[in-house]
């Protein structure tokens, strides 16, 4: 464990020596700058198969968004989605909302810190539900997750928020 823990200060130090010579302004904006040209459109437009047609589609996911988010669920009950109970839907919906919003607020520096820490426990999550050629974005996204959560505060921070 101490390893792991030497790699961290490391990395922190790293990051900290990076962003002291710009009086700190730089490395979170490039941070938040990477995320949004290299991620965003990967999860919006992943997000935008989940959701069903229509002004209230946000509130219907599609077959497509059970079986990405709950596949073994999905395929138990031969694709009918009308079989899914309400848990699994509330987790399909929450899963895809989560593409929408937490991106975005990483972009527009909102909470950075807790949707960062938000979209590494979302990559936590899909690392344990699939392991696939998809791993290679889920470990570059949970990588870029740390590094805001690490030096990007943003506009509003959640320690700012919750000092008040």
């Amino acid at each position: 464990m101490s390893k792991i823990s030497e790699l961290m200060d490391c990395y922190t130090s790293l990051m900290q020596r990076m962003a002291m010579p710009l009086n700190g302004w730089f490395l979170p904006h490039l941070a938040r700058f990477v995320f949004a040209a290299v991620l965003a459109g990967y999860y919006w437009s992943s997000a935008l198969t989940k959701f069903g047609e229509g002004f209230f589609g946000f509130l219907q996911p599609t077959t497509g968004a059970y079986y990405q988010i709950l596949p073994t669920i999905t395929e138990a009950v031969g694709y009918d989605t009308t079989q899914i109970n309400i848990f699994y839907t509330a987790i399909v919906l929450l899963g895809s909302w989560a593409e929408v919003i937490l991106p975005l607020l990483i972009i527009l520096g909102l909470f950075t810190r807790g949707a960062a820490l938000a979209m590494i426990g979302f990559m936590a999550i899909l690392v344990t539900i699939i392991l696939s050629a998809k791993m290679v974005m889920i470990i570059f996204t949970a990588k870029m997750a740390t590094t805001v959560f690490m030096v990007a505060k943003g506009m509003t921070s959640l320690m700012e928020v919750l000092a008040t």
